[in-house]
């Protein structure tokens, strides 16, 4: 897997003023979604990570679900928690 889709995690530093859009992943090989718009300071354990146009996007906690999705070009600059993400 590492050969075709490295991992990559592009750590967002979460600063409170700003606006974070959170991308989710549908089970079962359906694509991905955008699920709210945040601001920063409503974060408080989660870690955020930028996702680009062609990541490949896998689940960590519902990865029995098959919560696997290929980043588009209107996922790109999204923020994702509790993902792992792989360039294809």
């Amino acid at each position: 897997m590492a050969d075709v889709a490295p991992l990559v995690r592009r750590e967002v530093a979460i600063e409170s003023a700003t606006l974070y859009t959170e991308i989710g992943i549908r089970s079962f090989f359906r694509g991905m979604f955008q699920r709210r718009t945040m601001s920063g300071a409503e974060f408080t354990w989660q870690s955020l990570y930028r996702i680009e146009a062609g990541d490949v996007v896998f689940s960590n906690l519902m990865a029995w679900e098959r919560g696997i999705a290929l980043a588009s070009l209107e996922d790109a600059g999204g923020t994702v928690a509790n993902f792992v993400c792989g360039r294809s």
